[in-house]
């Protein structure tokens, strides 16, 4: 059975010997940026739930690691708003779809001088759409030099000085994962937290609520219910360090996604992006780190 919060905090670390255990110094290696203390402080918490999430061999760390590191710095565990130069460049915010026979930005609404209509999904239109031409593009992503020559503006409450904006998330966030539409909230409610930035409300409710309801029973704790009380719940899988890794760690059992990490090279790389993600995104930054991991590791 699936361990959780309550399970394991009274096992003191010291009496538990991981199969494969790493060391804080080796975090601050793979993440010099990250504090040491932050780093000694995660590499204890791994430790203690490695061997029961399958984590015993340093490919599976190095991949377990790479994730969590390009998703997190292992510091950011609360999902921000975009600037309006990343906005231009990430493929979320780069993300095209087809229209009336031609490729358009989805989230139109960033930009000045764009709506749509946010109050039910399917995700809407823009009541004028951002044309994308021919050679501008490739696959799902606009290129960013479309973006950054388009010259339109950011919305300034897309970015204004909030680093969770909810405007930002309520539109690149709404109907997907089973949240409702722009209006709904629940792109700001569902958006990305915990090591493995778990996103949508799919996801929050088969692996945050459904597992905590088999450990502790149902109606303990509620995730779900979009109030200000579940609302706080939800915002403890950010602000509570092991109740987040455990999160994340139930998220990667459950995906099986130890069964594509068990050697480190560029498809097991993309291979377990796509377990985590959905898609293979953000794929030079999760090589990077998942490679040093496994340099380091593998000592």
């Amino acid at each position: 059975m699936l361990l959780f919060l309550c399970c394991l905090r009274d096992k003191p670390q010291e009496d538990h010997q991981a199969t494969f255990p790493v060391t804080g110094t080796q975090l601050h290696e793979i993440f010099p940026d990250t504090p040491q203390d932050r780093c000694d402080e995660v590499a204890s918490i791994i430790n203690t739930y490695s061997d029961d999430y399958g984590l015993t061999t340093p490919e599976r760390m190095a991949h377990f690691i790479g994730q969590i590191g390009a998703e997190t710095m292992l510091k950011n565990l609360d999902e921000k708003s975009y600037s309006a130069s990343r906005i231009l460049t990430a493929d979320k915010t780069r993300t095209i779809r087809t229209h009336n026979g031609k490729k358009v930005l989805k989230y139109c609404s960033i930009f000045e001088g764009y709506s749509a209509d946010g109050a039910s999904c399917p995700y809407p239109y823009c009541d004028e759409d951002i044309v994308v031409p021919e050679g501008s593009y490739s696959g799902s992503y606009a290129s960013t030099t479309f973006m950054q020559g388009m010259n339109k503006t950011v919305r300034a409450n897309m970015v204004d000085e909030l680093p969770r904006d909810p405007d930002f998330f309520n539109v690149v966030y709404a109907c997907q994962l089973n949240n409702g539409g722009i209006e709904s909230g629940d792109g700001y409610r569902f958006r990305g937290r915990g090591f493995i930035q778990i996103t949508g409300q799919t996801n929050y409710q088969t692996m945050v609520q459904a597992k905590w309801d088999a450990v502790h029973g149902t109606g303990t704790k509620d995730f779900m219910c979009r109030s200000e009380t579940c609302d706080k719940n939800l915002d403890n899988i950010a602000n509570d360090l092991d109740f987040s890794m455990l999160i994340s760690l139930t998220f990667w059992k459950a995906g099986k996604t130890n069964d594509l990490a068990n050697k480190v090279d560029e498809s097991s790389i993309e291979k377990v992006t796509e377990a985590v993600n959905g898609k293979a995104i953000g794929l030079p930054n999760r090589t990077l780190y998942t490679n040093k991991a496994y340099e380091i590791l593998k000592k």
